[in-house]
């Protein structure tokens, strides 16, 4: 029996198909490297922030949020900064506007005494150096800003009496209106008047001597100055005072 070549011709013929499984085997051996490729891309796909260009996106995102929040920290801090030199601005233009009142009283003050006006308590005082009927002493005080002397107190009518030294002086005082009603020159009667029933007349005062004394004079003739007034006629020239009041100021 011829037997060998036979057998080498099916060898022949099977090694063809073990050849193609061999290559199948390669074939399918290789997938699982093909699926690691395609998996390392993907990979590579998203970890975009890993390239050179994504690290410098994100630095310069970072740089964004640090410069924002930067600005709105200046912001807050400069609008706080102006809003205390607001303050402290209006604080010394108030300051000022109070010590530029000051300084306009003060002077004032020195001009009034400057020019011959005396100050007691919270009224200015002048004295004139020449003589004048009574209507004529009333205009020359109205001229100045101011009235007659009119007095409230015991102890004006002693500031007076004494600064007046030894002249005879006019008072606001006067019964031109109605005999023997006497009221000063803001029209007030006596006895509602700012000095109300105070007087200081001289003993037998007041008398209307002339019949026509009508206005009162300080009298320094006397030396107890709670008994200094005494009336005259209206006419009668004399040096008078003239006070401005803080209602006058």
């Amino acid at each position: 029996m011829t037997v060998g070549p036979q057998l080498s011709r099916q060898a022949k013929v099977e090694n063809p198909t073990m050849q193609t499984m061999d290559i199948d085997k390669d074939t399918y051996a290789n997938k699982p490297r093909k699926k690691d490729d395609i998996g390392v891309t993907f990979s590579a796909n998203f970890q975009w922030w890993k390239r050179p260009s994504g690290v410098a996106a994100v630095c310069l995102g970072l740089l964004y949020v640090l410069l924002l929040a930067g600005i709105i920290g200046l912001s807050v801090y400069y609008n706080r900064v102006i809003g205390h030199y607001y303050s402290a601005a209006r604080f010394q233009t108030s300051s000022l506007n109070n010590l530029t009142k000051e300084r306009d009283h003060l002077k004032e003050e020195l001009n009034k005494q400057s020019s011959g006006w005396q100050k007691f308590e919270s009224s200015w005082y002048y004295l004139s150096t020449e003589k004048k009927s009574w209507t004529e002493s009333r205009q020359d005080c109205l001229k100045r800003g101011a009235h007659l002397v009119i007095i409230n107190s015991k102890k004006e009518q002693e500031f007076i009496h004494e600064w007046s030294g030894c002249l005879d002086i006019y008072l606001g005082f006067h019964d031109t209106n109605t005999e023997g009603v006497w009221e000063w020159i803001n029209d007030g009667a006596l006895g509602q008047s700012s000095a109300p029933g105070t007087t200081y007349w001289r003993d037998g005062e007041p008398n209307d001597a002339d019949q026509g004394e009508d206005c009162a004079q300080l009298s320094n003739k006397v030396s107890d100055p709670l008994k200094s007034w005494n009336d005259v006629p209206c006419t009668t020239a004399l040096h008078w005072m003239c006070e401005k009041t803080p209602s006058t100021l």
